[in-house]
């Protein structure tokens, strides 16, 4: 059976599942593939999941833990300086119209 669909965009990666296997295997497999990764990290409500994280060594927070951390304003010592007027870095035209395409794709095969 072939791997299911991927599309990589800088540091995200979208993959999705197809019978029969879940989305969980999936997640299960990334975790096992990267035993230790010191730069993955495992969001997931899922209490399983989050224990074969740790059993890999890869750290792992509960959504809700994780909500609360993208509401908390980060320590000044974390906040990286503001880039210079007229030198923000947005995404291209090419790369807004790959991440739209990559969604439709998605939404399509659910």
């Amino acid at each position: 059976m072939a791997d299911p669909p991927q599309r990589a965009g800088g540091p995200v990666q979208v993959v999705f599942s197809r019978p029969p296997r879940t989305a969980d295997d999936l997640i299960q497999e990334v975790i096992q593939q990267r035993h230790g990764a010191k730069y993955l990290r495992v969001i997931s409500s899922d209490r399983q999941i989050r224990d074969f994280a740790r059993r890999h060594r890869v750290r792992a927070t509960p959504s809700g833990e994780f909500e609360q951390e993208l509401e908390t304003p980060p320590h000044p010592s974390r906040i990286s300086p503001a880039p210079e007027p007229g030198r923000e870095e947005a995404l291209s035209e090419e790369q807004l119209a790959e991440w739209e395409r990559i969604f439709r794709e998605g939404e399509s095969q659910d």
